[in-house]
């Protein structure tokens, strides 16, 4: 079935397969995660955890739709290693009904316990120098839209004056960050005389 199709199903199919059908078919597509997500309704962010998740193992996968997670901690669990994942979805199952509680704080704190963080806090902690950095290869390279741009800019103001990022926040940059990569802006072999930079985002991507 086509990415739409399979989106359009969302309402009418259990989770576990939707989610792996969804990302089976998002990946034999030729959309970019920009206009799957135009043709969602979602915003890319969004969609980029769903199909994380998509991807997960058959037994991870099981277990995540048992508990089944608020969103905000989606990407946190999918972009961690199975040990810290499983730890994860227990402190949310734990956490389940508490008044006040943060999804996000919890499972970051659960992982970073098992495993010293996901890849999402890895982001999250990135300075904004080198969110600004990131920002100049956009521009180098001519990557990202206005949009995006625009976003990553703000997101360098916001750590700069010691703002933290909201789950979704992050979770956009490192959407951002990884069409970067993607793009060749950022790279272990950079032409550019900014090998740490390249560095300190591939080691928060856990990218080698």
């Amino acid at each position: 079935m086509r990415f739409e199709e399979v989106w359009a199903a969302k309402d009418t199919t259990s989770f576990m397969p939707w989610v792996v059908e969804l990302a089976e078919a998002f990946e034999n597509s030729t959309y970019s995660l920009q206009t799957a997500s135009r043709l969602a309704g979602v915003r890319s962010a969004e969609l980029f955890a769903i199909l994380q998740v998509g991807t997960l193992d058959d037994d991870l996968l099981k277990e995540f739709a048992r508990v089944m997670p608020p969103k905000t901690s989606w990407l946190s669990i999918c972009s961690s290693s199975e040990e810290g994942a499983k730890a994860a979805l227990g402190a949310l199952e734990k956490a389940k009904g508490s008044a006040g509680y943060s999804p996000w704080q919890t499972a970051e704190a659960a992982i970073e316990s098992a495993t010293g963080g996901s890849v999402h806090s890895k982001v999250a902690h990135l300075s904004s120098a080198i969110i600004s950095h990131a920002l100049k290869k956009a521009k180098d390279y001519s990557l990202l839209n206005d949009t995006e741009r625009n976003a990553m800019k703000g997101f360098a103001a916001a750590k700069k004056i010691g703002k933290s990022l909201t789950p979704k926040q992050v979770a956009w940059l490192q959407v951002l960050l990884q069409k970067l990569v993607e793009g060749g802006a950022i790279a272990l072999d950079t032409p550019d005389g900014d090998k740490t930079e390249c560095q300190e985002i591939l080691n928060a991507l856990e990218q080698r």
